[in-house]
């Protein structure tokens, strides 16, 4: 039987761009300092797992979120730009919604490279558990709203994966910065949705902040 994979997805922590409603796509926008609390916050609340491995977009805000998440965790980061959100091409670094030609990036584009980088991860990790006893692995993936919606949309969607415990429509929304998303796999194809876009862990961080939490997508 192969292990059991537990994906803990965590969006990047709050930039000044998603504040002032800015697509970044590929720019590399810092955290702000909302944004160092929110990141300080969700590794906190995951400090006792016990993550094996972790990977990251390689842009700063979210190697910055997940460097706050891996002070309690021994182990290196993997940073990998196929995890980078959404190129926007000429909207990047306006605001969301202005008029440009080249959008960059199509939804199909970035769903394919975000389910490239799903079935090399998952089927290596596999591989590389083979004949171990163990039960459960976790792995922590810091990326951005964008990506992580895409490939759970394809998840839960594609009838090539399909996963287990979802039938019919289920809403997802944007996803909060550190919003945590939850998943299990035992392979490419056979997993579940845990848990979708959990921010609990920013309730005493928002307690006396006025803008919102959720941010733009593609940011």
């Amino acid at each position: 039987m192969p292990p059991l994979l537990v994906f803990k997805f965590v969006r990047h922590g709050e930039t000044q761009e998603n504040r002032q409603k800015v697509l970044c796509g590929h720019l590399d926008a810092q955290l702000n300092a909302l944004g160092k609390r929110q990141a300080a916050a969700v590794g906190v609340s995951l400090r006792q797992t016990p993550f094996v491995y972790a990977f990251a977009s390689d842009l700063s805000r979210a190697v910055e979120t997940a460097n706050a998440i891996l002070e309690y965790h021994q182990i290196p980061l993997v940073t990998d730009n196929r995890l980078r959100e959404k190129y926007w091409g000429d909207a990047e670094g306006v605001p969301y919604g202005t008029k440009v030609k080249n959008k960059g990036e199509t939804i199909d584009q970035l769903r394919k490279r975000a389910l490239e980088w799903w079935k090399e991860t998952v089927t290596t990790i596999i591989n590389e558990h083979a004949g171990q006893e163990q039960d459960s692995i976790y792995i922590l993936v810091v990326s951005h709203g964008g990506l992580i919606r895409s490939l759970i949309k394809s998840l839960v969607y594609e009838s090539r994966y399909r996963f287990a415990n979802v039938s019919g429509e289920v809403t997802l929304p944007s996803t909060y910065n550190t919003g945590l998303t939850t998943v299990e796999a035992t392979g490419v194809y056979k997993g579940r949705l845990v848990l979708y876009n959990d921010h609990s862990h920013l309730v005493d961080v928002h307690a006396d902040e006025e803008s919102t939490v959720e941010g733009v997508q593609g940011s």
